[in-house]
């Protein structure tokens, strides 16, 4: 019967993917055998309890009651479905020892007359444990094992979760229709190879970068997770993103990528001027004054221990930006004046006598 009911089963889709799918059709909660229907209600409920409860339930236009077990196979199935000790729908509560079924196309029917060494009538199921029934304490009621399948008699007061049982003595065959909306997830493609990107300076957006390589388990292409973004110098973990070019059927990716910002370099506007020293003075005696460049940042000589020879002379200059982190340093030439030294007379010198002479 089930086999006809999924080869029935039909199923559209406005996608143009050739991809099988999977589907798994449930009826309820209720499982089948032998042309009726089995429900496992957890919980803790007294016999009477879970009696009126089963009766007002229905699966599929088939009314509730307890379970009633009347062969071994139908015994041995229930056994491998529940996940606990249950209710079923026998009881002698009518008259002691006469144990019958409360309930649905049995109702009435004895099943077992006396306690454990009593008897079940010509054609009856019956699977009491050993010692059972032994009616120790007024027990009415049957419980059914789930580790063995033997059953047992409890009073009113026990409380366990109970079996349910849908069908008639003529099981009609079940029909079931009606539309469902399966919702198919997007697949998530595979990022085999990361992409490389190309290093950029610092200032520049991630934007600059160009991706180069990469590949994944679909057709697709890679882009930076946040293209205006401005990194510092250095080497940074940063996010990329795979977008399939079949979008409509594979969910996007990210992964991160090593991405490597170079320090900027510093433009020199104008050069800063040398004051004057005199021959023998290091360039360090030298002050620079002005001089701009592109980012706050000082001027130095480049080697200010240097004593330069008279005369102008180009020396090299050196500009230390704040922000060394981002920013190389820069060197450049500034013209400095040397003059020549002064000398000082240590010692005066003397002169040879000479004699007059008469101009006769």
């Amino acid at each position: 019967m089930y086999q006809s009911a999924l080869r029935a089963v039909t199923f559209s889709t406005t996608s143009a993917s050739t991809v099988a799918r999977g589907f798994k059709v449930t009826l309820g909660s209720a499982i089948s055998f032998g042309g009726h229907y089995y429900e496992y209600v957890s919980g803790s409920y007294s016999w009477a309890g879970a009696r009126t409860l089963a009766l007002g339930k229905t699966f599929n236009g088939l009314s509730g009651y307890l379970a009633n077990l009347t062969s071994a196979d139908e015994n041995s199935f229930v056994k491998t479905k529940i996940g606990t000790d249950v209710w079923i729908g026998g009881s002698d509560e009518g008259t002691e020892g006469v144990w019958k079924w409360m309930d649905g196309p049995e109702a009435g029917i004895t099943f077992w007359n006396g306690l454990s060494t009593g008897s079940a009538p010509s054609g009856k199921y019956a699977n009491w444990n050993a010692g059972e029934p032994n009616d120790a304490g007024n027990e009415d009621y049957a419980q059914f094992y789930v580790n063995t399948g033997k059953w047992n008699d409890l009073p009113s007061g026990s409380r366990l979760g109970f079996l349910v049982e849908y069908g008639t003595d003529t099981p009609a065959i079940q029909t079931f229709s009606g539309t469902r909306i399966f919702s198919v997830t997007k697949a998530t493609p595979t990022i085999i190879v990361a992409p490389t990107a190309a290093p950029i300076n610092y200032g520049q957006t991630l934007g600059s970068s160009t991706l180069s390589g990469g590949s994944a388990s679909v057709a697709g292409s890679f882009a930076f997770a946040n293209p205006s973004t401005t990194p510092a110098a250095g080497t940074s973990n940063l996010n990329v993103i795979f977008t399939p070019t079949d979008n409509t059927r594979y969910e996007t990716v990210t992964t991160s990528i090593s991405v490597t910002v170079n320090k900027a370099t510093t433009t020199i506007a104008t050069p800063p001027t040398p004051t004057p020293i005199g021959y023998g003075q290091p360039l360090g005696s030298s002050t620079l004054g002005g001089g701009i460049a592109s980012v706050p940042g000082s001027f130095a000589w480049t080697t200010p221990s240097t004593s330069p020879n008279a005369g102008t002379t180009s020396q090299g200059v050196t500009f230390t930006p704040s922000d060394t982190a981002n920013y190389n340093t820069v060197t450049r030439s500034a013209n400095v004046t040397v003059n020549k030294a002064m000398p000082s007379i240590t010692t005066a010198p003397t002169a040879t006598p000479i004699a007059f002479q008469s101009p006769n």
